[in-house]
């Protein structure tokens, strides 16, 4: 298990206790983006208080196990014992039922985060000539990151490969992770060189927007140059 730090216990904890001041938070939230060791750090102090309330309720559900046969076997016990153990119970169900609610969410925030995290728009590199204006125009709206009205233009020329990775780049980006891993395997059955190796991480996230993890580790094991790196920090943080 990691040593965490005390500094980073204290910061850890007030960041999810939402316990700092905008400014604090605006701090954390970017030594987490730029600095990779803080950021696993961070993500292995979560799972390490989630582990610590699983063990603190399964602790309380057989301490309330315990209690039950106590009073399953007084001869004396009462109505209003039975009634407090119920009263007990439920409290128990209930922070349970909270333990599991807040695990879900986590797990989707997270997976979202980490996404979002290492996604960013590919570069227009595409000149378009004048006979696909849709394109051009679809490339202009993409420039301005309004990718809706981006994917409205690049969409009425399906088998245009250009027009095709910027509509799965413009799906990614708003979090359409279906429909961006549709268009990514599409492009990956042409072989398409030019745009192969981003293709594969975004198709990789993609994936993991989908909680396709198995998917997402055996696409992005098979990046090779510029993102080969970030690839793999990526298959050690879903791992």
């Amino acid at each position: 298990m990691m040593n965490f730090s005390e500094e980073n216990i204290a910061l850890f904890d007030a960041y999810l206790r939402n316990e700092m001041t905008d400014l604090e938070k605006l701090a954390f939230e970017k030594k987490l983006s730029t600095t990779p060791h803080f950021k696993k750090e961070f993500d292995e102090f979560k799972t390490f208080e989630k582990a610590i309330e699983y063990a603190e309720i399964k602790s309380f559900q057989k301490q309330l196990k315990t209690w039950d046969n106590s009073i399953v076997h007084q001869p004396n016990s009462n109505r209003p014992k039975v009634i407090r153990l119920r009263i007990i119970s439920a409290v128990a169900a209930v922070a349970i039922i909270a333990l599991i609610s807040s695990t879900f969410f986590f797990n989707a925030s997270d997976k979202e985060s980490l996404v979002a995290d290492n996604f960013q728009p590919y570069d227009n590199i595409i000149t378009v000539r004048g006979e696909q204006a849709d394109i051009d125009m679809g490339l202009h709206f993409y420039d301005l990151q309004e990718y809706s009205k981006a994917i409205e233009q690049l969409e009425k020329h399906p088998n245009n490969l250009s027009a095709l990775f910027y509509a799965a780049e413009s799906h990614l980006a708003l979090k359409n992770y279906k429909e961006a891993a549709e268009k990514y395997e599409l492009l990956l059955t042409q072989k398409n060189s030019l745009f192969d190796e981003i293709i594969r991480f975004h198709l990789g996230l993609a994936y993991i927007g989908m909680d396709k993890n198995d998917q997402a580790i055996e696409m992005l094991n098979s990046v090779k140059g510029d993102f080969k790196s970030q690839a793999a920090e990526l298959i050690d943080d879903l791992r």
